[in-house]
């Protein structure tokens, strides 16, 4: 018996759509560490706030009996927020209704079809997330730039200091840097005294066992340090090329399933998705590849509590003149962090 477009919405929805999520995160270090981290709800609105420190109490040895009162400073503002708007994505899952209720009949034959287009719109969900978690949410066209405030605000705006060139805008025509975290004008670097400066290098040549652990360490504060290194194939290769073999510590991540090396507290992973690799994501870059030394723990992926957005399949709906019936799998939501201290990028490695 032919099924009709509620039966394989029902289907989909019941049975392929729980396993569209491990679809989406499972291609990428990042991604997958972030599940890991257990991504954030939220309820509604139409912007996320971080809240983070900047400032520290006063404080000073004093003699206590002196019969003036040493507590008299002026209540200074010691925290700030961050504005981060919702951003929307969304994967086509496009099926023809006379193969499916004609030719592959039959509630299992529907469902390996349907199963194959979902697993497929799945994949280009992740690769959209993870291309732009590596980029930036900022509009840059007047400066030789694109405008990305449609797209998650990714580590080309998070890691960096306001002074040195992320990777995506080292050819612009006029160097641009981020003053501005975030979607709004709430995450301005240049009021904050530092506190929400990256660790940004433009390495310009040959990586060196020197320069990693030099710049690993500007990321360190206190027990805080990066416990996730993200680079591309070859950049990974001229890591490995750079350790003496016994040196080296090749391992497997058990949360995440991916083979790293062990560098200090990090495990330095490849990414198909990272700037440079000129593989599956293609997300190219034309001054060399990127090493970033990330503490996830301080990456929030926020994703709305609405089943439908949150990687949810909105259901196949027809349109009048012809047998064509299509969906979306959608995600709502931002990657946010108010820790960019803890983070390092390395960029322009060229060997």
């Amino acid at each position: 018996m032919a099924l009709s477009t509620s039966e394989l919405n029902t289907l989909t929805q019941e049975f392929i759509a729980p396993g569209v999520t491990d679809n989406v995160f499972k291609n990428d270090p990042l991604l997958a560490f972030l599940k890991a981290n257990q991504p954030r709800r939220f309820p509604g609105g139409t912007n996320i706030r971080e809240v983070y420190m900047y400032e520290k109490e006063v404080g000073a040895a004093y003699d206590h009996e002196d019969i003036t009162s040493p507590f008299s400073e002026a209540i200074t503002r010691l925290s700030e927020h961050v504005t981060f708007d919702v951003k929307h994505y969304y994967a086509k899952v496009a099926v023809n209704k006379a193969i499916v209720q004609v030719y592959n009949k039959g509630p299992e034959a529907a469902f390996r079809l349907i199963d194959m287009h979902m697993v497929n719109g799945a994949l280009k969900l992740s690769e959209l997330l993870a291309l732009d978690i590596y980029s930036y949410g900022q509009d840059k066209s007047g400066g030789d730039g694109t405008n990305r405030t449609l797209n998650i605000n990714g580590l080309a705006e998070i890691v960096n200091d306001n002074v040195s060139d992320s990777w995506e805008t080292l050819t612009d025509a006029d160097g641009q840097t981020f003053d501005q975290l975030g979607s709004a004008t709430t995450g301005l670097r240049s009021d904050v005294s530092g506190a929400l400066d990256g660790n940004v290098t433009n390495v310009a040549g040959s990586i060196t066992y020197k320069t990693m652990d030099e710049k690993y360490m500007e990321a360190v504060i206190g027990t805080e340090q990066p416990n996730l290194g993200v680079t591309t194939n070859l950049g990974f290769s001229f890591i490995k090329q750079k350790f003496q073999p016994l040196q080296r510590i090749t391992s497997v991540d058990p949360n995440v399933g991916f083979t790293g090396l062990e560098f200090n507290a990090s495990r330095i992973m490849v990414s198909q998705y990272a700037p440079g690799t000129q593989g599956v994501g293609e997300n190219l870059s034309s001054e060399g590849e990127v090493l970033w030394f990330l503490n996830t723990p301080h990456f929030r992926l926020w994703i709305t509590d609405d089943a439908e957005y949150a990687f949810g399949f909105s259901g196949f709906k027809g349109k009048r003149d012809d047998d064509l019936l299509a969906g979306q799998i959608k995600f709502a939501g931002n990657l946010t962090c108010v820790a960019p201290r803890l983070q390092a990028q390395l960029n322009q490695i060229t060997g």
